[in-house]
């Protein structure tokens, strides 16, 4: 009985066709087929001392690494694509999670330091000393919090990537700058195609009108408008419209684009009015000179 049961595990063990060799100072585990040179799958250390696993001389599939059965954790695809949380990953890495709220990647510093940096890198293939583009979360000097998410890219003569776009821990996003103090601060030129400004605590220039003709307005009720002599003496002496900013102010403290649109339509409803009197007048002096022929 004994020597049946022995029997059995040899015929077991050689119709896998292992072979397992750790002797001679070689530093690997290799698996290979009945017949065939070489071998196919192998998993420990090289003439360099390099860690590997796969194929070295047979063409395989996938390298699947998984628990509990069936349970795929991570996918080595042949093109060298790598699958986390998926077996059929389309790009170098491919990471699916589940679906919860939990985040799917995590990147964070072994230690904590003042003014941290923690970021991903985008390297050009051609170019080796430097990345091309970088986005970096920045700590607040040394308090715990983050104090902006920073977007470097590198232009024509630089060396290494520059910020170009900060987001700060506020809300506040700058383009062009790295201290925005509105919601948005760009330092440049902006190219669009439409701008909507929302009037919502802005009175719009109705007012004007509603004045003029029924002597009242609910929008403004202390508007007055100027007459052209009161116009013409303010100019004369400030060089600019009642009302609106000195080129001296507008250079100090900007142009509020809702105020001074709002403004401007200001002025012309009362150039409206003042050519509508004028019309008026010179309408009246026409008809005088008419009866006077």
């Amino acid at each position: 009985m004994k020597k049946i049961i022995l029997l059995f595990i040899i015929a077991t063990c050689s119709s896998y066709a292992q072979d397992v060799d750790l002797a001679n100072s070689v530093d690997y585990i290799r698996i290979q087929k009945n017949g065939e040179s070489g071998f196919s799958r192998a998993f420990g250390l090289n003439s360099s001392n390099h860690m590997y696993i796969g194929s070295v001389e047979k063409t395989i599939g996938n390298i699947y690494f998984f628990n509990k059965g069936t349970n795929h954790l991570m996918t080595i695809k042949p093109d060298g694509n790598v699958g986390i949380g998926t077996t059929n990953p389309s790009a170098k890495l491919d990471i699916t999670g589940i679906s919860t709220d939990l985040p799917i990647l995590k990147l964070r510093n072994s230690k904590w330091a003042c003014n941290q940096r923690t970021s991903i890198e985008f390297w050009n293939g051609g170019l080796k000393n430097y990345p091309t583009s970088r986005i970096v979360s920045k700590m607040d000097g040394c308090g715990t919090q983050g104090e902006a998410l920073l977007f470097e890219t590198q232009t024509a003569g630089e060396t290494n990537p520059t910020v170009k776009m900060t987001l700060k821990n506020n809300g506040n996003v700058g383009i062009g700058t790295k201290n925005p103090s509105e919601k948005l601060t760009v330092k440049g030129k902006i190219l669009c195609g439409e701008v909507e400004v929302v009037m919502e605590s802005t009175i719009p220039a109705d007012y004007v009108f509603q004045k003029y003709y029924t002597g009242t307005s609910a929008l403004k009720a202390d508007y007055v408008m100027p007459s052209l002599e009161e116009v013409e003496a303010f100019t004369k002496a400030n060089h600019h419209l009642p009302e609106v900013p000195s080129a001296a102010t507008i250079k100090e403290e900007g142009l509020q684009l809702k105020e001074m649109t709002t403004l401007l339509l200001q002025k012309v409803e009362e150039l409206t009015l003042y050519t509508i009197e004028q019309e008026k007048r010179i309408k009246s002096l026409e008809a005088k000179l008419v009866e006077k022929n």
